[in-house]
C-alpha cells in the first residue's frame, strides 16, 4: 500500500509540474508572443485653406408701394419681365378680396398638381398585375421600381382631385375676382430673374466693385456705413453668375490659379461643396490677401446669403494606414506580410503619403491585392517570415 501511495504522490507531482509547464508555456506565449500584428485601418485626409467673406450678386431692389401688399410668387422663384409680384390693397374690402384671390390661386395650383398626378386606371391594374407576377415568380431584381409604380398610380388615386366641371368653378371665380380688383396697384419685375422677397442694404454691391481689393478695403466695403437704407419690397437677382470675394491666407491664396476650378465648401448659413472659379488672387496685405470666386451653379443656395464662412480644397489623401515598421523594402516594390489562415501573405504596396509612424498606402481594390481595412498585417515576428510560412502565434 506505501509503495501505492508513493507512486500516486509521485505521479500527482509530474502531473501538476506538466501542467504548471503548459500554463507557464502559454503566458509567455500571450505575452512575448512569436508574432506581432495589427489592424489595417481606412485613413483619409484632407488639406484645406480657410475663407471668409462676402457673396456678391446683380440684384436689382423693388421699391415699396403704398397699401397692404400680397406676394404672389413665391421666395426664390424664376420671373420673368413685366410678371405681376405683388398686387397693393386700399381698404379693408380691398384685403379681404386680395385674400380670396390667393386663396383661390391656391385651391386652383393644388387641383390641377393633383389631377396631373393622378394615374389611369388602366396604368393602376398595370402596377398590380405587374407586382403579382413578380411575387409569384420570386423576381425580386425590379420589385422597388414596381412597388414605387404601384404607390404612384394606384395610390394616388385617393388624392383630392377635383373634376374638370369644378376646376373650371373655381376658375371662374378667380377671374372674377381678379376683374373686380383691376384697379389695384400691382407690382411687376423690372427685368426677368430671381425673385426674393429679403434684403440688407448691400444690393448695390455689385461684382465690377470687386477687383483689386485688399483685405481691408473688401471689409470697408461691407462695412455698416456703406449699407444703403431702403424701404424694398423685395429684389430680383439677375444673371446666372454669382461672386464669393473672400479673404484667406496669402499663402493658401498663392497656391490658386487664375482661371481654375476650386471645391469650396460652405459652412455655417448652408452647407455645400461648390466647384467654383477661381477669378482674381488679389495684393498681400499683412498676412492675407482677397480671392475672387465665381459660380453658375447653386445660386438658390446663397439668394439672401451674404457674410460667408468657406474652406477650400487643395486636396484629398484616402488609402489605408499601416505601420512603418511592418514594411519591407528589400527590392523595388516595398510590401508586407498579412497574417491570413495563420499563415505570411506576402503582398506588394504602394505607398502614397508618410503620416508619424504610419505608411498610407493605396487600397487592394486600386493595385489588385488582398490588401483591405481589417486585415491583420504582420508587424514583427521572432523568427524569418516568408510567402505561405505557418506563423505559430
Amino acid at each position: 500500500m506505501q509503495r501505492s501511495d508513493l507512486a500516486i504522490k509521485l505521479m500527482s507531482v509530474v502531473l501538476f509540474l506538466a501542467i504548471a509547464a503548459y500554463i507557464g508555456i502559454y503566458i509567455y506565449n500571450k505575452t512575448e508572443g512569436k508574432v506581432v500584428t495589427a489592424p489595417v485601418l481606412a485613413y483619409s485626409s484632407e488639406e484645406t485653406g480657410r475663407a471668409a467673406g462676402f457673396v456678391v450678386r446683380r440684384e436689382q431692389t423693388l421699391p415699396r408701394r403704398a397699401g397692404t401688399a400680397t406676394v404672389v410668387v413665391s421666395e426664390g422663384e424664376k420671373v420673368a419681365k413685366d410678371q405681376t409680384l405683388a398686387v397693393f390693397y386700399q381698404g379693408e374690402d380691398a384685403l379681404e378680396k386680395a385674400s380670396r384671390i390667393r386663396a383661390l390661386q391656391l385651391a386652383v395650383e393644388e387641383a390641377e398638381a393633383a389631377n396631373r398626378a393622378r394615374s389611369t386606371q388602366q396604368d393602376a391594374e398595370r402596377a398590380v398585375l405587374a407586382l403579382a407576377s413578380a411575387v409569384a415568380q420570386r423576381d425580386f431584381a425590379g420589385l422597388d421600381a414596381i412597388s414605387l409604380s404601384v404607390k404612384r398610380s394606384v395610390l394616388a388615386q385617393g388624392g383630392m382631385g377635383v373634376s374638370d366641371t369644378e376646376l373650371a368653378a373655381l376658375k371662374s371665380q378667380l377671374n372674377q375676382l381678379i376683374e373686380e380688383n383691376a384697379g389695384a396697384d400691382v407690382l411687376s419685375a423690372p427685368v426677368s430673374g430671381v425673385f426674393s422677397g429679403i434684403t440688407d442694404g448691400y444690393e448695390h454691391v455689385g461684382p465690377e466693385a470687386l477687383s483689386g481689393l485688399t483685405p481691408s478695403a473688401l471689409r470697408a466695403l461691407f462695412s455698416d456705413s456703406q449699407r444703403v437704407a431702403a424701404d424694398t419690397h423685395g429684389k430680383i437677382v439677375t444673371g446666372i453668375e454669382w461672386y464669393f470675394a473672400a479673404v484667406m491666407d496669402s499663402q493658401d491664396a498663392l497656391r490658386l490659379a487664375v482661371g481654375s476650378e476650386a471645391a469650396v465648401r460652405f459652412t455655417g448659413g448652408i452647407s455645400a461643396v461648390i466647384p467654383m472659379k477661381v477669378r482674381s488672387v488679389g495684393e498681400a496685405e499683412g498676412n492675407s490677401a482677397v480671392v475672387l470666386f465665381s459660380a453658375k451653379t447653386n445660386m438658390t443656395d446663397v439668394l439672401t446669403a451674404r457674410s460667408l464662412e468657406a474652406e477650400v480644397l487643395f486636396g484629398r489623401c484616402e488609402g489605408l494606414a499601416i505601420p512603418t515598421q511592418a514594411v519591407y523594402q528589400d527590392g523595388e516594390q516595398p510590401y508586407i506580410y498579412l497574417l491570413t489562415a495563420m499563415r505570411a501573405e506576402k503582398v506588394k504596396i504602394e505607398p502614397i503619403a508618410q503620416v508619424g509612424d504610419m505608411t498610407i498606402v493605396k487600397t487592394g481594390a486600386e493595385t489588385g491585392t488582398a490588401l483591405r481595412a481589417g486585415a491583420q498585417v504582420i508587424v514583427s515576428a521572432k523568427e524569418e517570415i516568408y510567402d505561405g510560412k505557418v506563423m505559430d502565434r
